[in-house]
């Protein structure tokens, strides 16, 4: 009996001691992990203080026992500007401020005058091509029939080409809406080419545009009344009227040609306006070629006229009138 309550007691021993080593090591392990240690207010102030008498330290050289000294900021108007005179710049670059043409920086202030830039209008340019672009679109899409008639005689594609040729001499309205075209298109390629040869001096768009244009007119409308008087003085009606269609059919393939041909010369800049000049004139002269060639059989034929005696012709009505319409520009431009 004296045994059992001592194996109870050491029972009751060992339990304690192992529940007050857990409630320790519980208490260290929630100590170290919650309760961070943190600086003390006294020694943040005086690391603080520490850099600022760092900072008001003066700098040392190289060797770190003699302080550099560092001149105090001169506002730079407290040094004259005469001749002379001291500056913040130094003696060297003072020489070089004073002297040179563009950084004389200690010169007074001058104002300059700046002129606004006057542009000529060119909006007019725009509208101009706009309307002849829808003029020959309208001539299109309103008689399409007759422009394809007329690529078909100009080509010589149709062996009805008598036939073609009568029916184009009928249709008056598209053959004139194609004439009008071509004055205009004709005209404006006529203007910028002497623009760039800069033969209208001050004078404005709209009087030299329009002189331009009324001097095709006047050209083409005096060969069409000479050729029907003509025709009708040595009676020789069918060789005149012959001869007229041939003209204006080469002037309105002249018009459709002229038109891209006067754009690219009024929008391309000053470099590239001399190579569409020569594309220009290129075709022109192949137009041109072509047309003393048409006409070449044609009065030959009929007329039984030999090659001098067309030389002339040419020369009377080609070479003369043009030459006379260059005069008078000449003159009044």
């Amino acid at each position: 009996m004296s045994a059992r309550p001592t194996a109870l007691f050491l029972l009751a021993c060992c339990l304690s001691m192992a529940v007050s080593a857990q409630d320790t090591a519980g208490s260290v392990k929630a100590d170290s992990t919650v309760h961070k240690p943190t600086p003390r207010r006294d020694t943040i102030i005086a690391a603080r203080k520490a850099t600022d008498d760092s900072l008001m330290q003066p700098l040392m050289d190289s060797s770190g026992k003699a302080p550099i000294h560092i001149p105090s900021a001169i506002p730079l108007a407290a040094f004259p500007s005469e001749k002379g005179a001291p500056t913040a710049y130094g003696e060297r670059m003072t020489g070089v401020f004073r002297n040179h043409p563009w950084c004389n920086v200690l010169a007074p202030a001058t104002r300059v005058r700046m002129l606004e830039r006057q542009r000529a209008p060119t909006d007019w340019v725009f509208y101009l091509f706009s309307f002849l672009c829808l003029f020959l679109g309208f001539i299109r899409i309103a008689f399409p029939k007759y422009l394809q008639d007329l690529f078909r005689v100009f080509f010589n594609t149709s062996l009805r080409g008598k036939q073609i040729r009568e029916q184009l001499l009928m249709d008056r309205l598209p053959s004139l809406l194609l004439n009008i075209f071509f004055l205009l298109s004709g005209g404006s390629f006529l203007y910028f080419l002497l623009r760039y040869l800069d033969y209208f001096g001050e004078h404005g768009y709209l009087m030299s545009l329009g002189a331009c244009m009324a001097g095709l007119a006047l050209l083409y409308v005096g060969k069409y009344v000479v050729t029907e008087l003509a025709g009708l003085i040595f009676d020789r009606r069918q060789a005149a009227e012959i001869y007229s269609f041939v003209v204006f059919m080469v002037i309105k393939v002249a018009g459709i040609w002229l038109l891209p041909a006067g754009l690219l010369l009024a929008f391309s800049p000053k470099a590239t306006q001399h190579t569409v000049i020569v594309f220009a004139l290129g075709g022109l002269a192949i137009l041109l070629l072509y047309r003393l060639n048409r006409e070449w059989q044609v009065l030959h034929n009929i007329l039984k006229i030999n090659y001098l005696q067309y030389a002339i012709f040419v020369v009377a009505f080609e070479v003369v009138p043009v030459m006379m319409i260059y005069k008078v520009l000449l003159r009044f431009f």
